[in-house]
């Protein structure tokens, strides 16, 4: 009979997915996600200073390969960050992807 063992794994955490839904560039507390919130988020490496509503649009962890998706809501906007070289997050990798989330709104 062949004796059963457990074996400890590494830490395999999913990255954290940020789903934009405002085309307005701001950093209000409030029920929006921005843009510019999500980069800082992830440049500060927390969400804490989002509202519950904000934070109800992020998923997994934040670490290394963080994600920038868009509701579908915002389609067809044009997002305009301005002064963006002044946000935190800009020295951090992260990816913003144009795609829509479909599964958010």
């Amino acid at each position: 009979m062949m004796k059963l063992r457990v074996e400890k794994l590494e830490a395999r955490e999913v990255p954290a997915t940020f789903v934009v839904n405002t085309a307005v560039d701001e950093s209000n507390a409030n029920e929006v996600l921005s843009c510019r919130e999500a980069m800082g988020a992830i440049g500060g490496g927390s969400i804490d200073g989002l509202t519950a509503s904000e934070k109800a649009q992020v998923t997994g962890n934040l670490g290394k390969n963080d994600t920038v998706l868009f509701a579908d809501s915002i389609a067809g906007s044009t997002i305009i960050l301005n002064d963006v070289w002044y946000s935190p997050g800009i020295g951090k990798p992260m990816t913003l992807d144009a795609a829509l989330s479909g599964e958010y709104d």
